[in-house]
């Protein structure tokens, strides 16, 4: 199938990972090692839960989940990945190899997921390409290649598609019998996901910008979390009215936007989710979605005919010239970033586009707190980290070239 590393191999990897080394070098090498033995063990299991899988007459992830001591839903996820390896053979190989990780396969499998089988089995023959897309981008590059690959099939935009996830919206609620706790599960549609969305932040940031409550958790993650679930019981009682409508930005080609997709669209909503052109077309008149067009260059060409408050406009801007977080290799979205300025506001820098760029949490603290020094030159930028190590940074065409 796609086990393309044998035993022995495998061996020698553990027996290289066996003993902690001291220096840089043999750690860095100990890392990579682990890496593709990760691969090779999960390539493994998959193989053995596809062989389960066809043994069962149902599904085999209640003993997959049972035997990893996991939950259900996690072992209905190792059953989809062993499906994706096993109707393309190289991404499987590619993981066997350690070229790739898990949340490649989950980035494939949640496409495949989507689509109808004829498409599905179009998209498998496709195998190869997406173990050589996979190998070399990022997760949140290959999620994004792969959702073309998918748009590109689908033939018709993904309107058909859009019109079963209306039909598909769903809303299950309970209560937790161990913790009392009211749990829920929803799926909406992406345009109505992405309104959604949009209130909840914009009730977090008007309700909790400046002060937060004493309830909140220390972790970052689930501080973000609670703060969410105030944001929207604020909204059910309509004490979030007065946030703002909510606001979803389309970024996409000036070509798409006037005859449709072609080979070199771009089309991307807040919070990545998919919604058709023709979609975009009709919610822009109404105003409900604010479409940022770009030109040849990536440049914005239009910001929308909303609201033209300096930093609203700036933040559309940036985000159809900016996918992700503007530090090289970083794949956190845009939407989760903070806008930074090149030339901190506090000596005099200016509070123009060329000097604001978005950066997760992570890099807005190193650039601020971590010693790196960065240096503009129009859309250019060069960066030194303390060490030494210097990135250099261009306009968005170039970034993408």
């Amino acid at each position: 199938m796609f086990d393309h590393m044998d035993g022995t191999r495998a061996h020698h990897l553990v027996d290289s990972i066996g003993t902690l080394p001291n220096e840089r070098a043999g750690l860095l090498r100990m890392v990579r090692d682990c890496h593709r033995l990760a691969g090779w063990v999960e390539s493994q299991r998959l193989q053995a839960v596809a062989a389960l899988d066809r043994m069962a007459d149902v599904s085999a992830s209640h003993e997959v989940a049972a035997a990893g001591r996991t939950s259900r839903y996690e072992g209905e996820r190792v059953v989809e990945r062993s499906s994706v390896v096993g109707s393309m053979p190289e991404l499987g190989a590619a993981l066997a190899e350690g070229a790739v990780n898990v949340r490649h396969v989950d980035a494939a499998a949640s496409v495949l997921r989507r689509a109808e089988p004829a498409q599905r089995a179009r998209l498998a023959t496709r195998s190869k390409q997406w173990a050589r897309a996979a190998s070399s981008l990022s997760v949140g590059e290959f999620q994004r290649f792969v959702e073309k690959e998918l748009r590109d099939v689908q033939g018709d935009d993904g309107v058909a598609r859009f019109e079963q996830q209306r039909r598909d919206a769903r809303l299950k609620m309970w209560t937790d019998p161990a913790t009392g706790m009211v749990m829920g599960r929803f799926a909406l549609d992406p345009e109505n996901g992405a309104a959604l969305m949009s209130a909840v932040r914009n009730c977090v940031e008007s309700l909790f910008h400046d002060r937060q409550p004493d309830t909140c958790p220390t972790y970052p993650v689930e501080r973000q979390e609670h703060l969410q679930a105030l944001a929207l019981m604020s909204l059910v009682r309509g004490e979030g009215s007065g946030v703002g409508r909510p606001e979803i930005i389309v970024v996409i080609d000036y070509e798409t936007m006037r005859n449709g997709l072609h080979p070199e669209s771009r089309v991307e909503a807040t919070d990545d989710v998919q919604v058709p052109v023709e979609t975009v077309r009709r919610k822009a008149c109404e105003g409900d979605i604010i479409p940022v067009v770009l030109g040849s260059e990536g440049e914005a060409l239009d910001v929308g005919r909303r609201s033209r408050l300096a930093t609203a406009a700036q933040r559309r801007a940036l985000r159809a010239m900016f996918r992700t977080c503007w530090i090289p290799a970083c794949d956190v979205p845009f939407d989760k970033c903070t806008v930074h300025h090149l030339r901190p506001w506090e000596v005099g820098g200016d509070t123009d586009l060329r000097n604001l760029r978005p950066a997760c949490t992570r890099h807005h603290h190193d650039l601020h707190e971590g010693g790196w020094l960065v240096e503009t030159d129009g859309w250019w930028t060069t960066i030194t980290l303390p060490d030494g190590t210097i990135w250099r940074t261009g306009p968005p065409a170039a970034e993408a070239a």
